[in-house]
């Protein structure tokens, strides 16, 4: 009974020792950096696989505000952000924040009265992850507003001071709150060295043959990290690039490689095209494409029937990539092949 009990204390000793462990891992390695935006600063990019801090850059953005906040959300449950537009509201902040009413439930109770919510019900889901900060400053891209989402998932953000595209959206969220459709064009923002185009779906009914236009011009690589694929005509335009010699690699995340996406996994993996799954703690939760090393295609759009056909998405097209944003996107694509594993055989490392 005496050795019962010593080899029982020994493993509790041992589990509490590496849970105390892990927990001070995560939160030595917590990422640092914060962007802010400014007037002369190009696109930013930022991502948690290159240590960048997204929540508190999203904290430090709605901590800024002066006038006003508008936010379109999937998944809103991060209880510090929703304290601190709680605060901001007090303070007289006008704040507008549409949310998908079953993946951000009792929204409109957790912010308070003096926030104008609007839990979405709609054909799709309200899929859009946008920030848009007194009617300048603008953060959108793959990131919900979940703890989750900030430090575990992997996720890209993107910033960009434009007072043309924050107004834009800002009548988007109007569009949204009377329940109207919005323009079937896109926002194209021009400055003096970097465009982009900014979809708004379902509405926007040229964004997935943009996409694919895109695929078929790219003349090097595409990268594809991707969450959910399952739309055949995008498989197609890859597996037709990779026929011509441009250099393909595509990364799923593990699960949806398992199940939604493991037909265009295991289709892209016959082909010969470099196909690999995720193989990191959190989910591969990007939608992005990096083509040639000169265009990033982002935002909240899995490549599936539901997000250019019935989901509130967005897809973005930002090109000609400067040199620092192309060297952080390589790093960023990096980490991501880093992250990934071939075969599906073997579980997520734990």
């Amino acid at each position: 009974m005496k050795a019962f009990w010593e080899r029982q204390i020994r493993y509790i000793t041992a589990s509490t020792f590496m849970a105390l462990s892990s927990i001070a891992l995560w939160f030595f390695s917590q990422p640092d950096k914060v962007y802010s935006l400014t007037e002369t600063a190009p696109i930013t990019l930022a991502s948690n696989q290159t240590d960048d801090n997204l929540k508190a850059t999203i904290q430090e953005a709605i901590a800024g505000a002066k006038e006003s906040i508008s936010i379109m959300i999937f998944s809103f449950i991060d209880t510090d952000i929703i304290d601190l537009l709680r605060k901001k509201a007090e303070s007289g902040i006008n704040i507008t924040v549409i949310a998908d009413a079953v993946a951000s439930p009792d929204i409109s109770f957790k912010l308070g009265p003096k926030i104008r919510t609007c839990p979405r019900r709609a054909k799709g889901l309200m899929h859009s992850k946008i920030l848009v900060v007194d009617h300048t400053d603008v953060w959108f891209g793959s990131t919900n507003f979940t703890p989750e989402s900030f430090f575990i998932h992997a996720n890209l953000l993107i910033g960009i001071r434009s007072k043309e595209l924050a107004g834009e959206i800002e009548q988007k969220i109007g569009t949204c709150l009377e329940r109207k459709s919005w323009s079937d064009m896109p926002i194209v923002i021009k400055s003096k060295d970097e465009v982009i185009e900014f979809y708004f779906l379902p509405d926007c009914k040229g964004a997935l043959d943009k996409l694919l236009e895109s695929i078929e011009t790219a003349q090097k690589t595409i990268h594809v990290a991707m969450y959910t694929f399952t739309n055949a005509r995008l498989a197609d335009a890859l597996i037709s690039a990779h026929r011509r010699g441009v250099k393909v690699d595509v990364v799923i995340d593990f699960d949806s490689a398992k199940q939604t996406s493991h037909k265009i996994f295991v289709r892209l993996k016959r082909e010969g095209i470099p196909t690999a799954c995720s193989n990191r703690n959190g989910l591969l939760h990007h939608k992005l494409a990096i083509i040639d090393s000169t265009l990033l295609v982002t935002g909240s759009a899995n490549w599936t029937k539901a997000a250019f056909g019935s989901n509130d998405d967005v897809i973005a097209f930002i090109y000609p990539l400067s040199i620092p944003q192309q060297q952080k996107l390589e790093a960023l694509w990096a980490r991501i092949q880093e992250e990934s594993k071939p075969s599906l055989t073997s579980s997520r490392k734990e």
